[in-house]
């Protein structure tokens, strides 16, 4: 009896957690549920069920927390220090929609995958302002974007070869237009033919 309650309480606590859990919003409009076991100025810890992470504060858009008075605590600190950026946390987190068109980077490196979203098409647009065939095909891009509610537009802005964003990636030319279904599958190869956008943007959705 003994071994049992050494060995299966834990387990039994920590899935008891995970069922009363905190759910996190991040800005991308990912949401999640997990255990807050952290918070700093700077990033919130999160215990979920494959393991433990941690996200930086200005990547969060909302936490309502449902497990304990210490993570009650922990969410009251959130709202006062987020209070003028952020709306308050109410019954329940609403997911944010992902805006049209946002550019993510001009020169540095970035994660394209944090920007992937679930139940959308993701085009990245890897371009720079002084190529004209990219500002052709900036246009089109927006008419495809437009033309349906699930497919945003991600713009990368390498601003020159040497940069860290194409070194990171790899970019020898723009435009250079890459499209992920909604589960976050890259479609074929990166392009700059619209009407191969086209066909990656059908066949993902």
């Amino acid at each position: 009896m003994k071994l049992f309650m050494v060995v299966f309480l834990p387990l039994i606590m920590l899935y008891a957690d995970i069922s009363f859990a905190d759910i996190i919003t991040l800005t991308t409009g990912y949401q999640m549920k997990g255990i807050i076991t952290k918070q700093t100025d700077d990033y919130v810890k999160v215990r979920l069920e494959g393991g433990e992470m941690k996200f930086p504060m200005d990547k969060v858009e909302s936490i309502e927390t449902q497990s304990d008075i210490e993570n009650l605590k922990l969410l009251k600190r959130f709202k006062s220090q987020h209070s003028q950026s952020q709306p308050a946390v109410k019954k329940a987190a609403t997911v944010k929609k992902p805006k049209k068109e946002q550019k993510i980077s001009t020169g540095k490196k970035v994660d394209i995958e944090e920007y992937l979203v679930d139940d959308y098409v993701v085009i990245f647009d890897f371009y720079a302002d002084w190529c004209g065939p990219c500002r052709a095909i900036a246009p089109q891009l927006e008419k495809i974007v437009n033309r349906y509610d699930d497919v945003i537009l991600r713009k990368i802005d390498i601003v020159n070869w040497e940069s860290d964003v194409a070194k990171q990636y790899n970019i020898k030319s723009v435009p250079n237009v890459w499209v992920f279904d909604k589960k976050g599958s890259k479609m074929g190869s990166p392009t700059h033919d619209i009407n191969a956008v086209e066909k990656y943007v059908e066949k993902a959705r």
